[in-house]
């Protein structure tokens, strides 16, 4: 037993250390961790044994982890599958393609309820209170270059945003935004998942945490090398919002405010005036504009807030 709790601890700490998020230890909770751009390298294999990847479209080439305290045992259970967190090839260059682009689910925290879909009665994910954040793929390139970020409204067509994916090897028409374990309904992992949401009392709550292998890689070498506290920094854009009331969102912001940037608020939450605020700080300090604040726009803040 042992051995498992050291695995559910390294996706613990990188989500609690490493994306300074949330992370609920309440009995039948569950927490849902999506790497993008890994994969397990068996199914079931603990979470740092992880294979990084071209994280190609229409692939299933993502790691989903499924963790939780069993209510009855009191024991900490955890699973890691292949999944994905992208739409697949129908919703993006096949006949159905959104003329807007296809929906991505934005890193971050997301707090999920059960739905049922009205369909066909299977069970599914949506955001808590039936809206999720995503960002549009307006080139339908796989590529991030817009900054525009929605909040979609579940609606019977759309919003079940974790669920079941294929059995094949492409996503095809199993996603148009949602994320999910590979396998389908019969698979393993999804098996898992609806044993565990048996347990799950309404008051406890589901937390799906989506992130890239690159932040995972460095946390894992930070976390390695460490003799004292972990420090890092976790890759933030428009559309990530903090759970907490001491997410990285917050001491953006706050360096932003201190830079003489105004974010116009410390609430956490990276929306149109943070994303102004932060590309007006990029250009002033001769980086690239492209909103994504990685290491040299967190290396720069730090200086012009607290010296070199």
């Amino acid at each position: 037993m042992a051995s498992e709790n050291l695995d559910y601890g390294y996706a613990e700490r990188f989500v609690k250390l490493g994306l300074w998020g949330k992370w609920n230890y309440s009995p039948g909770a569950i927490n849902i961790l999506f790497i993008q751009g890994a994969t397990p390298r068996q199914e079931g294999a603990i979470p740092e044994r992880i294979n990084s990847n071209n994280n190609e479209p229409d692939k299933y080439n993502d790691t989903c982890v499924l963790a939780r305290v069993n209510p009855q045992t009191k024991q900490k259970e955890i699973y890691a599958s292949i999944g994905t967190s992208e739409p697949g090839e129908y919703y993006t260059t096949g006949p159905d393609a959104n003329p807007q682009g296809a929906a991505h689910m934005c890193w971050g925290q997301h707090e999920m309820e059960p739905l049922q879909r009205s369909k066909d009665g299977r069970l599914a994910l949506q955001g808590k209170g039936g809206k999720t954040r995503f960002w549009r793929d307006r080139r339908n390139q796989g590529t991030r270059y817009s900054q525009d970020v929605d909040e979609i409204p579940r609606t019977d067509a759309i919003g079940q945003w974790f669920h079941a994916m294929g059995t094949g090897d492409t996503i095809g028409k199993w996603s148009a935004g949602c994320v999910g374990p590979c396998g389908g309904y019969e698979g393993k992992a999804w098996q898992i998942f609806l044993g565990w949401l048996k347990d799950h009392a309404k008051d406890t709550p589901i937390i799906l945490t989506l992130w890239g292998v690159e932040d995972f890689c460095e946390f894992s070498i930070a976390a390695r090398h460490a003799y004292g506290p972990i420090r890092f920094d976790p890759t933030l854009r428009m559309g990530v919002r903090d759970m907490n009331d001491y997410g990285p969102v917050h001491h953006l912001q706050e360096l932003l405010r201190d830079s003489h940037h105004n974010p116009g608020g410390i609430d956490g939450d990276w929306m149109g005036k943070t994303q102004n605020a932060f590309l007006e700080f990029q250009e002033a300090n001769g980086l690239k504009p492209d909103g994504i604040c990685g290491s040299k726009s967190w290396q720069k803040l730090k200086i012009l807030v607290y010296g070199g």
